[in-house]
């Protein structure tokens, strides 16, 4: 009896210490999980705040981005609730139900607070994506609006038609960047940046507007300075024809003079 009591006791004592292990296990999971889970809710609320601020924002303030400090470091906890997550799912064989029930609800908070730190970097991304797209198309349309077509040739039907082909291909080009722009400013979920690049957008259109009405006067003084070169040169040629007729029948005068004078001399 004593040999089975004490068979008994030791079963006993085995089973509280694999208790009191895998009480001591869930505590240490639930403990890294609140202090993770506490400086996870510091650094959202830190972007949040920057965001929500962002978007109220109605002064063109372009140069303005995620923060950055915070983004990386809302990666780095990412990878730290992978591994925590990774703990939880692969622990060892859990005795008693009620700690294998606080394990798995563990286990869907880490999931829960996962996803909600995914959704974050995500739309941050796609965000600060956006933004240098939209900052490399207004680059390059500045660049185009300073590359507009200058006319220097000789005024010719040949060098007016060159300049006015090379004018309709120039002003297509802006207006493609133009709806690129356009289009991917209304891609933003941000009101504040989509009214402060949509502000930069309206100073860009009057510079186009300008631009063409520079571009459409100056082929119409041009096409007006071919219309009066073409009559003047009509002018010369008939002058040169007039002129070709009175030195011809001058010609013919005098040969016929020299040949009346050499009649009387002979």
């Amino acid at each position: 009896k004593l040999e089975r009591l004490r068979s008994i006791s030791n079963n006993e004592y085995i089973i509280y210490n694999r208790l009191i292990n895998e009480y001591k296990l869930l505590n240490q999971m639930i403990t890294n999980y609140n202090e993770l889970n506490e400086q996870i809710n510091e650094c959202i609320v830190n972007i949040l705040q920057y965001a929500d601020n962002r978007s109220r924002m109605i002064s063109p303030e372009l140069d303005q981005r995620s923060p950055t400090d915070q983004l990386v470091q809302l990666n780095i906890y990412e990878i730290q609730i992978q591994e925590q997550l990774a703990i939880v799912e692969h622990h060892n064989l859990i005795t008693s139900k009620f700690i294998q029930e606080r394990i798995e609800q563990l286990r869907q908070d880490i999931l829960s607070l996962k996803d909600e730190v995914e959704s974050i970097l995500e739309k941050e991304n796609e965000t600060t994506s956006i933004q240098i797209k939209i900052d490399l198309l207004i680059e390059t349309l500045q660049n185009e609006l300073d590359r507009q077509p200058t006319f220097s040739s000789l005024l010719t039907t040949d060098t007016f038609e060159n300049y006015e082909k090379l004018s309709i291909i120039y002003l297509q080009s802006i207006h493609q960047l133009e709806n690129e722009l356009e289009k991917t400013i209304e891609q933003f979920q941000d009101t504040g940046l989509m009214h402060q690049y949509n502000n930069q957008l309206s100073q860009i259109k009057q510079q186009i507007i300008q631009i063409e009405l520079n571009i459409k006067k100056h082929i119409e003084h041009l096409q007006q300075g071919l219309i009066e070169q073409n009559i003047l040169q009509n002018k010369i040629h008939l002058i040169i024809e007039d002129l070709n007729d009175c030195e011809s029948r001058l010609t013919n005068r005098i040969t016929m003079k020299e040949y009346q004078i050499e009649q009387k001399l002979q």
